[in-house]
């Protein structure tokens, strides 16, 4: 993968995070940013949708990121919703452990 390495440093994410993103492990993460191992198909179109990128860009074949608009087939997420991931999407991978964890404690709370 390409663009992997790239992507995932610009949103400040350690392969880990990716890692648990996908539902793999972290050596998977470093084998894809080497071109050592290949995602398949599922695990391209999910970090594409991620990144908010296509998978072509993702894997190199064009240059031009261009906007990509996310649709959730489900309509599953209010505008509240919304806003929370898109606003999560914006922190370092620190910030975004320490929101998971406070999220975490709050859901089980009783």
């Amino acid at each position: 993968m390409f663009r992997l390495r790239e992507l995932r440093k610009e949103k400040g994410l350690s392969q880990s995070q990716v890692a648990t993103f996908l539902g793999c492990n972290q050596t998977a993460i470093g084998k894809y940013e080497r071109g050592q191992l290949e995602p398949n198909f599922f695990a391209l179109k999910k970090l594409a949708d991620y990144f908010e990128c296509s998978v072509d860009y993702l894997i190199g074949r064009e240059d031009d990121l261009g906007i990509v608009k996310i649709v959730d087939s489900n309509n599953s997420l209010n505008a509240k919703e919304r806003e929370l991931v898109d606003n999560y999407r914006k922190l370092n991978a620190l910030e975004q452990d320490a929101i998971m964890l406070q999220t975490k404690a709050l859901a089980n709370k009783k």
